[in-house]
């Protein structure tokens, strides 16, 4: 969605090419021929052409976001007035009335429209009202101040203020409008977004509340009834494997590059604060993004080992763009769980003397041939090849 100013740009652009189409097409087609008609043609068109000239830098100045500063009005407001007087100079009073060429007193007030665009609208009344009174001075000059040369003055004046003035305010309030409509469907799109917002952590709240009555409700209900011995292993088994999946879950909403290291680490954290020595080695390759379940069954086995590690473990990541894997190797005394898949996500254990070995492996839907993770860098962490004391 377009943004509030984005949108007041755009409408005031297309007010501004509205007002220019008609200021230009009258100077064209009702100026000109005016100029012509009066005194001097040949001083009539020249004049023509340098209100042109001025109208033409006004619209290319305006057209390129300037006319903000008092630059614009100290230039052309007295060149435009100095075009009025000397209009008047060179069609002198006909037989009939002082205005009878009147084209310059529209033109002028036409160009200081375009002038005055970023302007405020006292300065076009105010152009308006001392065109007026100049053209006033020039009837007086004239000597012909009498009820129908002041009539014509007052109707000419009245078309030459008010017209221009109404297609300012016109368009400013096109202006408006457009930037008042943006307003409100921006405030939407904020309370939409807040709505959603909220919404996600609503989901994500019961997803967790759901996540920890499933992990330790079931435990703590047996150990109130006293149903199970703490004293036997396969309760701390269970014990430790809670602990560790509640710091994975305290831990699965930070904002981290990468998630799946992140939660690892916590995952060797829960099983180092019982004294055991992990070795988490840094991840080969990049982890791609995976969704919270992938990353659940990836971690989940490592949780399993660790949990039940007696002295020292050590947990591998290799991954690239269409497949991870996660391997933990430690002398983990319970017998190997049996292979599981989890749609994306295949787990595999195996054992050789007191060590127990996990792998976890994720596989994009359809990866390119080229992409697969070689094995073969396993091979060093298979059973038969104890893995190395943290810090040895």
């Amino acid at each position: 969605m377009a943004s509030v100013t984005t949108v007041r740009n755009r409408f005031d652009l297309g007010a501004l090419l509205a007002a220019l189409l008609i200021v230009f097409t009258w100077h064209l087609a009702n100026d000109l021929p005016a100029s012509l008609r009066f005194g001097r043609p040949e001083a009539g068109l020249l004049l023509w052409l340098a209100y042109t000239v001025l109208a033409v830098i006004a619209a290319w100045v305006i057209l390129r976001g300037g006319g903000q500063g008092p630059l614009m009005p100290a230039v052309m407001v007295p060149l435009l007035l100095a075009g009025v007087v000397a209009n008047a100079l060179v069609a002198p009073p006909s037989e009939s009335h002082v205005l009878a060429a009147n084209w310059w007193f529209a033109s002028s007030s036409w160009v200081a429209l375009i002038a005055l665009w970023r302007r405020s609208l006292p300065e076009i009344v105010g152009f308006g009202v001392v065109n007026t009174l100049v053209a006033f001075g020039l009837v007086v000059a004239y000597g012909q101040v009498d009820a129908a040369e002041l009539g014509r003055l007052l109707v000419l004046g009245h078309g030459v203020c008010i017209i221009p003035i109404a297609l300012f305010v016109g368009c400013r309030m096109l202006v408006d409008v457009g930037r008042g409509t943006a307003s409100d469907q921006a405030a939407q799109a904020r309370t939409a977004t807040l709505r959603l917002a909220a919404e996600s952590v609503r989901t994500a709240r019961a997803r967790r509340y759901q996540m920890v009555q499933e992990t330790v409700s079931e435990l703590l209900g047996e150990i109130a009834a006293g149903r199970i011995d703490l004293r036997e292993p396969e309760p701390q088994q269970r014990i430790r494997i809670a602990v560790a999946r509640l710091r994975r879950l305290m831990v699965e909403t930070d904002d981290v590059p990468e998630a799946l290291i992140h939660e690892l680490r916590a995952c060797a954290d829960a099983a180092e604060r019982r004294g055991v020595e992990v070795d988490l080695q840094a991840p080969v390759g990049s982890v791609p993004g995976l969704l919270l379940a992938e990353r659940r069954a990836l971690t989940e086995p490592i949780i399993t080992v660790l949990a039940a590690t007696e002295t020292h473990a050590r947990v591998t990541t290799v991954s690239s763009r269409a497949e991870v894997v996660v391997a933990v190797i430690a002398d983990a005394g319970i017998p190997p769980p049996g292979a599981a898949d989890h749609g994306t996500v295949q787990v595999s254990y195996d054992t050789e003397g007191d060590l127990l070995w996990a792998q976890a492996r994720w596989t994009a839907p359809s990866p390119p041939p080229s992409s697969r993770t070689s094995t073969w860098w396993w091979r060093a962490y298979a059973p038969g090849s104890p893995p190395t004391r943290a810090g040895g």
